[in-house]
C-alpha cells in the first residue's frame, strides 16, 4: 500500500505538471458554458443529460488522459525504469486508475451541478463514475500501449470510443 501511496502523490505531480488539470479545467470550463446556453426545458431532463454528460466527460478525462499519461511515461523513459524496480504494473495501473477517477469524477459532480442541479442520487451516480472510471482508464492504458504517440492514437481512438466505452 505503501507504494501505491507514494506513486498517487508522484502520480498527481507529473499529471499537474504536465497541465492535466489545466486541460480538465478548460473542458470544465468550456462545458458549462454550453450547459448554462441550454434552454430550460434541458435543465429539468436531468434523466436523459446526466448519464450523457457523465459518459462523455469520463471518456475524455480517464480514456484519454490514460492513454496519454502512459504515452508520455514511455517517452520519459518511466516505464524501463519501473520494469527494473519493484514497483509493480498492477501498482502502476492502480495509480493512474485513482488519481484519474478522481479528477473525472470532481469535473462531472461539477457539470452536473451548473447543468442540472445537485438533485441526484449521489450514492449511485458516484458507484457508477467509479465503475466506468475503472472501465474507461484500463481501455484507454490498453490502447495507448500500442501507439509511440498521442497523434498516431487519436484516429484510432476516435473509433475506439464509440464502440467500447458507450456499451459500458
Amino acid at each position: 500500500m505503501n507504494r501505491v501511496w507514494h506513486s498517487l502523490k508522484w502520480d498527481v505531480l507529473l499529471q499537474a505538471r504536465n497541465g492535466f488539470y489545466w486541460a480538465g479545467a478548460f473542458v470544465v470550463a468550456a462545458l458549462s458554458g454550453l450547459l448554462a446556453s441550454l434552454p430550460d426545458a434541458v435543465h429539468h431532463q436531468s434523466a436523459l443529460g446526466v448519464p450523457a454528460l457523465v459518459t462523455m466527460n469520463l471518456q475524455i478525462t480517464t480514456f484519454f488522459f490514460a492513454a496519454g499519461l502512459l504515452l508520455l511515461d514511455r517517452d520519459e523513459g518511466t516505464l524501463v525504469a519501473l520494469g527494473v524496480s519493484p514497483f509493480s504494473a498492477g501498482n502502476y495501473l492502480t495509480a493512474k486508475t485513482i488519481t484519474l477517477t478522481a479528477l473525472a469524477t470532481v469535473e462531472t459532480v461539477l457539470l452536473i451541478w451548473v447543468g442540472f442541479g445537485l438533485d441526484a442520487n449521489w450514492p449511485l451516480l458516484l458507484t457508477g463514475m467509479a465503475a466506468m472510471g475503472i472501465t474507461y482508464t484500463a481501455i484507454g492504458v490498453s490502447v495507448g500501449a500500442r501507439y509511440e504517440s498521442v497523434n498516431a492514437m487519436l484516429l484510432p481512438a476516435s473509433v475506439v470510443v464509440p464502440f467500447y466505452c458507450c456499451r459500458c
